[in-house]
């Protein structure tokens, strides 16, 4: 194997090369063909290539002199609107390399920056428009100005299928000489949950071992809390203590290693499909904790406030009931 990663190796160059999300490729190709692009917004989760289809873009419009022509920036490290003051316009001084109309400027996580950025930023791409293109990603599109959004085509990316993935990771497998069976693959393929980032991240770590099996590939993949364990939770939050709950919550967390927000979905899919309104409560508890979630609210002081909130609502033995 070379000694960068998989993700480097095998990072696609061009647009030809990307897995899935086919039919924005095809509509980004055309734009390609007409050697001109709007204003762009890729939405949608980590992992399934909003960054790496920016840079195919650049590649494919300015050749050899794409690295120079996009500038790369993320929101959430400076959030505010003197990013946009400052560094932002700067990078729109500066005309493209090459002879070509425009250049591109990348700003990954764009919904982080502050609503007053977000407004500074849209006048900026109003004035720049001629010299320069803004290709923004994110996670939650939800958080972007409509005014912003106004200005740009949206594209929403959707997770990797099974199959797309395990046949290139396949690919990947037999050129890279890694022994990992078809079965294997395919498992790899449903844990990395529509991510190919992950995917890849799963494979390099199983290339070093000598033999590749089911229990180690879920051991280093599988974050899902089962229904044993969130039932085991849901149970002693309503039937016990918060000192005997949390015993169990902090285990599973510290111990077990299972992410705060899996928890929290884990017990919400459980209520869900008991389809019973006396769980209706405890649903609408476990939504709002997951909306501050998303919110950038602390993932395991939520879930340890839904907890407390479930645990004192008064139709604890209805639910219990339907739980038996």
């Amino acid at each position: 194997m070379s000694k960068i990663t998989l993700l480097q190796t095998w990072e696609p160059k061009s647009l030809d090369t990307v897995v899935g999300q086919s039919t924005i490729v095809k509509i980004l190709k055309g734009y390609i063909r007409n050697n001109n692009i709007p204003h762009l917004l890729f939405t949608g989760g980590p992992g399934i290539g909003k960054t790496t289809v920016a840079n195919c873009i650049a590649r494919d419009l300015f050749g050899k002199h794409w690295n120079k022509n996009i500038v790369m920036m993320n929101a959430s490290d400076e959030r505010g609107i003197d990013i946009v003051r400052g560094k932002i316009k700067e990078a729109t001084r500066y005309a493209p390399i090459g002879g070509y109309p425009f250049k591109i400027i990348f700003l990954d996580e764009m919904e982080e920056m502050t609503e007053p950025a977000q407004r500074a930023l849209r006048e900026t791409m109003i004035r720049n428009q001629a010299v320069t293109r803004f290709i923004f990603s994110v996670n939650n599109i939800n958080k972007v100005i409509p005014p912003l959004q106004d200005r740009c085509q949206i594209f929403r990316f959707r997770s990797i299928s099974h199959d797309e993935i395990k046949i290139h990771i396949m690919k990947i497998a037999k050129a890279e000489k890694i022994d990992i069976s078809p079965q294997h693959s395919m498992l790899v393929s449903v844990l990395a949950k529509g991510s190919m980032r992950r995917a890849l991240n799963a494979i390099q770590s199983l290339s070093v071992l000598d033999e590749i099996s089911e229990p180690i590939i879920r051991e280093l993949m599988d974050t899902t809390v089962d229904v044993e364990h969130s039932r085991k939770l849901l149970k002693r939050v309503l039937t016990t203590d918060v000192e005997k709950y949390e015993e169990y919550l902090f285990q599973l967390v510290y111990a077990n290693a299972f992410d705060p927000s899996e928890i929290l979905q884990g017990i919400m899919d459980e209520l869900i499909a008991l389809n019973n309104p006396a769980t209706l409560p405890a649903v609408l508890i476990l939504a709002d904790a997951d909306w501050k979630i998303s919110q950038g609210s602390t993932q395991m002081i939520q879930l340890r406030c839904a907890m407390f909130r479930m645990n004192q609502i008064k139709n604890k033995d209805r639910i219990m009931e339907v739980l038996k």
